[in-house]
């Protein structure tokens, strides 16, 4: 390569050049390997040599971290819409030595658990989207205090087998990975993932069993995770709910049959997210909705600050009044730029409100 062809990054030494990408680099943004191809070879052949992603299983810390070997460089990423940079979403994954340090979480809090769960679900689509990953390998790292217990595994189907319901759990996710050249799992290599149909519904099995647990848990910290499991539900409505708790109760009614075979829970989490986004979406200082747009996570923090409390029954009798009270003030234009799915669920709720909270069949003449 020819320094010329950096135009007058060339005429730099290779130490100041590298100190000016690191800084430009600094805030996730890789605009800057567009300029041309020169410039593109010299930082890609450090950025995307080998890059760590860190997931920790405590809240206060970034949801995930990461770092570059060749780099000076780290990127801290506030909660799972971070990762939608293009740093995540759009870096070579075919070229790219990817290693996962998974932090061990302290078994007697499930809390913690179900957090790293959460993460490494969200990493998991991420990597599933990209179009193909050269190697990915996971390590298991010491927590504040916290050390793992895996038992051996010699392949997929023998780490699913043997899984028990606690911190082992998190790591069938990353056996899902189909589109990974090699995979190293502790214990375990598994070369070209293939599709597993016991696997999924493992990971359907695991993911019914942590969600009633979160729509439980007191901590102060699970209900802001509760409101961050509603706010990507509202982000991504076609991805998240309810399209994907109708598909599972579709292939997989054993796991329904076990873990919530009359859909109480499965039916009240979602009737106070409708309400919950509703409100979150109401405006009654305007005359109409000039543009629907769904509501942001900052939209949903604002609207609760301190998160979505336990779910219960009288929750979403009280978030039901609240949804009637902004109903009732609204003008005749209501409806006006609401998609049509939308002005559907308004109806049900004002059903709702018209039967004193119970819900009953509407059917269109």
């Amino acid at each position: 390569m020819q320094p010329s062809s950096m135009g007058s990054f060339g005429k730099l030494s290779a130490e100041v050049r590298l100190l000016i990408w690191e800084q430009s680099l600094s805030d996730g943004s890789t605009s800057i390997m567009a300029t041309s191809r020169a410039i593109y070879e010299d930082i890609g052949s450090r950025l995307y040599n080998t890059m760590d992603i860190h997931l920790y299983p405590v809240y206060n810390k970034p949801w995930m971290w990461v770092t570059c070997r060749r780099l000076r460089l780290s990127w801290p990423f506030g909660n799972r819409n971070g990762c939608s940079c293009d740093l995540v979403q759009n870096m070579p994954h075919d070229k790219i030595n990817l290693t996962i340090n998974v932090y061990a979480p302290d078994p007697q809090n499930r809390f913690q658990v179900i957090l790293l769960w959460m993460k490494i679900q969200a990493l998991v689509d991420i990597l599933r989207a990209a179009p193909a990953s050269k190697s990915i390998e996971i390590k298991l790292r010491p927590g504040s205090g916290n050390s793992w217990k895996l038992d051996t595994a010699n392949t997929r189907e023998d780490l699913g087998s043997r899984l028990e319901y606690g911190q082992d759990a998190i790591f069938v996710l990353f056996c899902g990975l189909r589109n990974v050249r090699s995979i190293t799992l502790p214990h375990a290599r598994i070369t070209t993932p293939q599709k597993n149909p016991g696997l999924d519904a493992l990971v359907t099995d695991i993911g019914f069993t942590f969600d009633p647990e979160l729509d439980r848990l007191p901590e102060q910290t699970a209900s802001i995770l509760r409101l961050e499991r509603f706010a990507t539900w509202s982000e991504s409505p076609i991805r998240e709910a309810p399209h994907r708790t109708i598909k599972t109760i579709r292939l997989y009614p054993n796991t329904i049959a076990i873990h919530d075979p009359a859909l109480s829970k499965v039916h009240l989490r979602h009737k106070l997210f409708d309400i919950l986004n509703l409100i979150t979406l109401h405006d009654p200082s305007k005359e109409r909705y000039t543009k629907w747009t769904y509501p942001t996570w900052q939209d949903w923090l604002t609207a609760y600050p301190d998160g979505i409390h336990e779910l219960s029954e009288e929750l979403l009798r009280a978030e039901s009044q609240i949804s009637s009270a902004k109903m009732r003030i609204r003008t005749p234009h209501l409806f006006d730029g609401i998609p049509s799915k939308w002005r559907k669920r308004i109806k049900v709720w004002r059903l709702m409100e018209a039967h004193n909270g119970r819900i009953c069949e509407h059917r269109p003449r």
